[in-house]
C-alpha cells in the first residue's frame, strides 16, 4: 500500500511540471505559442560585470527572429544569480539543451545556449 501511494505522488508531481510548465518572455508563455520550437539564451559577461539575459524564439535555429526578456506570469523580470541557475529554470519548464557555445572579444564574453521544446 506504501509503495503504491508513493507511486501516485511521484506520477502526481511529474504530472504537475508537465501541467503548469511555462517559460514566459516578457509575459508572454511562449510554450503555448505554436509557432516556437527552439530558444536561445544569450548571456553577457563584460569586464567580469553580468548584463541581462536576452531570449531569442522562433521556429527553427535559423529563424529565431522574436527577442525579450524572461519574466514572470505578471511581466516582472527574472533575476538570477547565475547562468546555471537560469539555464535549469529552462530545463524545468519543459526545454532539452541542443547547443552551447562561447563568443569571446575583448573584455567581453557572450554565452550562447539553444534549446528545443521537448
Amino acid at each position: 500500500m506504501k509503495k503504491r501511494c508513493e507511486s501516485f505522488i511521484l506520477f502526481f508531481i511529474l504530472l504537475s511540471f508537465s501541467v503548469f510548465s511555462a517559460v514566459y518572455v516578457d509575459s508572454k508563455n511562449i510554450m503555448k505559442e505554436p509557432k516556437v520550437d527552439y530558444i536561445e539564451m544569450v548571456w553577457e559577461k563584460k569586464n567580469g560585470e553580468v548584463t541581462d539575459i536576452t531570449i531569442r524564439y522562433g521556429t527553427s535555429i535559423h529563424l529565431m527572429n522574436r527577442t525579450g526578456e524572461l519574466t514572470g506570469r505578471a511581466g516582472r523580470k527574472l533575476e538570477f544569480i547565475s547562468i546555471h541557475d537560469a539555464v535549469m529554470y529552462i530545463r524545468k519548464n519543459g526545454w532539452r539543451d541542443i547547443r552551447n557555445y562561447v563568443k569571446c572579444t575583448a573584455g567581453k564574453s557572450v554565452y550562447h545556449f539553444i534549446f528545443k521544446k521537448k
